[in-house]
């Protein structure tokens, strides 16, 4: 997590630098020693009073960047489940688009989001999109064409859509880079012509 937030720090030519220490800095130990009288208050005690402070800074985060615009399930249409970005996700991108357009691009970091993308055994099944919890996979039909659109900022790089195929055909890749994440706008892949058996198919020429 810290390698990620660095690197897009980086994206946008901020210095600051994120690091994990051993200890408490200085400011926030008196803070947590102020909560109650240490004679008062037991380990078991601390660390739930600790707790509860930190889940309601983590609160008010969340209301201060999301407003009324997150933290909600969307409806499941018929005969499709129900999806849902998870919190972090929301926040992360609410927060980023708040700081602008990034200076110099940059892949996306390793377990944050992805590019999907398919080989040749792909048979336009789109059971990747079925399945996809967040959304970020949905399906589509243009032309008499099926297909699926693929939002990078709503890819949690679960992993789900490549596990489920079971041509093993998903192919999950880094190359979504820090604007394609902010755009927010989906990418049609075609798969097959509605109703047909589907031809050998390769969104990244394998």
């Amino acid at each position: 997590m810290v390698a990620r937030a660095r690197a897009l720090l980086e994206a946008y030519g901020l210095s600051e630098r994120i690091s994990l220490q051993p200890h408490l800095p200085p400011a926030i130990a008196e803070a947590a020693r102020s909560l109650a009288p240490a004679s008062a208050l037991s380990r078991r005690g601390f660390l739930s009073a600790l707790a509860r402070k930190t889940a309601q800074a983590g609160a008010a985060t969340v209301d201060s960047v999301l407003g009324d615009h997150g933290l909600h399930q969307e409806e499941p249409k018929r005969g499709e489940l129900p999806v849902a970005l998870p919190a972090r996700r929301q926040l992360l991108y609410a927060s980023l688009k708040q700081l602008g357009k990034p200076t110099r691009p940059v892949p996306a970091p390793d377990g944050a989001w992805a590019r999907f993308g398919y080989r040749s055994a792909c048979t336009g099944c789109r059971m990747c999109a079925f399945f996809c919890p967040t959304g970020a996979l949905t399906k589509v039909e243009k032309d008499g064409v099926e297909g699926v659109a693929f939002r990078a900022s709503r890819c949690t790089d679960c992993g789900l859509c490549r596990d489920i195929c079971y041509k093993d055909a998903v192919v999950l890749s880094r190359d979504a880079d820090l604007n394609s994440f902010l755009e927010d706008a989906p990418e049609w892949l075609p798969m097959r012509a509605a109703g047909q058996a589907s031809p050998s198919l390769s969104r990244f020429g394998l």
